[in-house]
């Protein structure tokens, strides 16, 4: 059988939630909402041909606790039991496959302006924080209280002032530590 789709404006009340949604979406409701608010709703629901969502529970959610009566939605015909629960499986879990670029991303989200990130869906703790490059350079004393190749004892530890790369700084660890022994 072929699949087809249609797009139509129905009730929401029209619209059924999958029983077996396994997807636990009620947090991401308030940041769904938001983005319809700030950029009006722009992706329609996914219903098969008897209004049961394919994909889209947030999006509903969202509309629903919104009070909008009507919504658009694509309607899918065509695709067997099987393909239904693999598709809205496969709806939810591709989005998490994907991977950000770090830089870009930081870039991108300096260029929202004042569009709060958090309405975005994300957490204070992504948004980009803005390094501020100084020019302090600390007053390097002329007789230094360590030099290299003194050994201090801290409790079970054991720091010694020199060149990790030296082979006889690291003896000089070594010894203090127990004639070699590692801690």
């Amino acid at each position: 059988m072929t699949i087809t789709k249609e797009h139509r404006v129905v009730k929401l009340s029209e619209i059924i939630p999958y029983a077996n949604n396994p997807r636990k979406n009620d947090q991401a409701v308030p940041v769904v909402e938001a983005s319809i608010e700030r950029f009006t709703y722009t992706t329609e629901i996914e219903v098969d041909e008897s209004m049961v969502i394919l994909a889209g529970h947030t999006r509903w959610k969202a509309l629903k606790k919104m009070g909008v009566e009507e919504c658009e939605v694509m309607i899918i015909r065509g695709m067997t039991n099987e393909e239904k629960i693999a598709y809205r499986l496969a709806h939810n879990k591709t989005g998490e496959v994907a991977e950000w670029d770090e830089e870009l991303l930081m870039e991108e989200m300096g260029a929202v302006g004042d569009i709060p990130l958090e309405t975005l869906g994300f957490a204070a703790k992504e948004t980009p924080i803005e390094v501020q490059e100084d020019d302090f350079e600390p007053e390097i004393p002329e007789d230094p209280m360590s030099k290299v190749g003194d050994v201090y004892v801290l409790g079970d530890h054991v720091l010694v002032v020199g060149d990790a790369t030296s082979k006889e700084d690291l003896q000089k660890l070594l010894n203090v530590n127990g004639g070699g022994k590692s801690t």
